[in-house]
């Protein structure tokens, strides 16, 4: 889950995007690694996919997690949270990320763009919110 604070102090929850693995061999993990998000070629790659806001889970229960993952961490500006779903529903957290990646092909641009926001609006709620947060 992406998280970006605006100026007005307030944090945004961005979509909730999830990965599916399609055709995944039983075998292999299903983690997204080096070459999932970088080797074009690799089959992880090619059969991984970003979805937003996914029906079959509970959206609300998601965002407040990572909402507490932000106010528990003490975090501002931007943050992701990385969070699965076990098959009984159970909510685990597994990374805050202070620093996320927020290159143009990252998932918390994704995030920013299914928003409806580009990376001008991103860096715009950066300096608002650390002007804010330094005065």
């Amino acid at each position: 889950m992406s998280l970006l604070e605006t100026g007005k102090g307030t944090v945004k929850v961005l979509p909730v995007s999830e990965i599916v693995f399609h055709e995944w061999p039983v075998e292999t993990p299903m983690i997204v690694g080096y070459k999932a998000k970088w080797d074009k070629k690799s089959f992880e790659y090619t059969h991984t996919s970003r979805r937003f806001n996914p029906s079959d889970v509970r959206l609300d229960v998601l965002q407040s997690t990572a909402l507490k993952c932000w106010k528990v961490f003490k975090l501002n500006g931007y943050a992701r949270v990385d969070i699965r779903i076990s098959e009984s529903n159970e909510v685990y957290v597994l990374e805050v990320n202070a620093n996320p990646c927020i290159s143009p092909d990252s998932g918390f641009v994704a995030a920013l763009a299914e928003a409806g926001h580009n990376t001008t609006y991103l860096v715009q709620s950066l300096i608002d919110a650390a002007k804010k947060n330094y005065e």
